[in-house]
């Protein structure tokens, strides 16, 4: 039932509500060998920070850094 959800734009559009509601700095962290978390965050860290952000990897995870004040004043 959840694949036949997925894509549709739902996830997105929550996590937009979370880190607007909860404006500040935010460190997302997805394991590396987690494609479709990565790519997920990926894009919708790309799309709401308008590539506004920092992103490194250590220890088999990736990190995605960004200030969602600034991202909303973009």
């Amino acid at each position: 039932m959840a694949r036949a959800r997925r894509r549709l734009g739902i996830g997105r559009s929550a996590v937009a509500l979370i880190l607007s509601r909860f404006a500040g700095r935010w460190e997302i962290t997805e394991y590396l060998r987690n494609a479709e978390a990565v790519n997920f965050w990926r894009r919708v860290v790309s799309s709401y920070t308008r590539g506004s952000y920092q992103e490194r990897i250590v220890n088999d995870e990736v990190h995605q850094v960004f200030d969602s004040v600034r991202s909303r004043l973009a």
